[in-house]
């Protein structure tokens, strides 16, 4: 018996320590889509049948070589930063592809019209904001660039999501305009 008694008292001492030195699972990842908003405002029947009668030009998306679902923190002019937390439901260039077709640019460009996926990101420097830009180019000529960034309106990955959507759509309705002239 004598023994067991040190036992149970090291034992004793042990657990409890052990209860409050385990840590708490790590949350998890949060996916985003920032055209959500917007694609809730019409049903999708409507959507897809407006979408495909209002083409009004072609282009095919080129993704970015270091851009996927992880979303970019532009930390520094010569710094980004990927965010293990947050993450885009798809991928940039998937986005970038659904908001051009929300604006009359669909796929399959017969006359070598690419817009690249340059930037899809947050900009922490000076303030939050969401950042889009795209290039547009045909036949592998530099058409233009379509540049956007909207700031959020408050604190948080929310208003930066919302944020990142409003920079998509002004990004693709200016690359509508490069491709048509209108």
């Amino acid at each position: 018996m004598n023994r067991t008694l040190p036992f149970l008292a090291v034992a004793c001492l042990l657990l409890p320590a052990g209860c409050f030195s385990s840590s708490a699972p790590a949350p998890a990842v949060r996916w985003f889509d920032p055209l959500a908003s917007a694609r809730d405002a019409a049903p999708a029947g409507e959507r897809a049948k407006d979408a495909v009668a209002a083409i009004v030009a072609r282009a095919d998306v080129v993704p970015s070589t270091f851009l996927d679902r992880e979303i970019a923190l532009r930390v520094g002019d010569d710094e980004l930063a990927f965010d293990d937390d947050h993450r885009w439901l798809r991928a940039p260039h998937e986005l970038v592809a659904e908001a051009l077709l929300r604006c009359g640019v669909g796929a399959n460009s017969s006359d070598g019209v690419t817009v690249h996926v340059v930037a899809f990101e947050f900009d922490l420097r000076d303030g939050p904001q969401a950042r889009v830009r795209l290039a547009v180019h045909r036949g592998g000529d530099p058409v233009g660039d379509a540049n956007a960034t909207v700031a959020a309106e408050r604190p948080g990955v929310d208003a930066l999501v919302r944020a990142a959507g409003d920079a998509l759509a002004r990004a693709a309705e200016d690359v509508r305009k490069q491709l048509t002239g209108r």
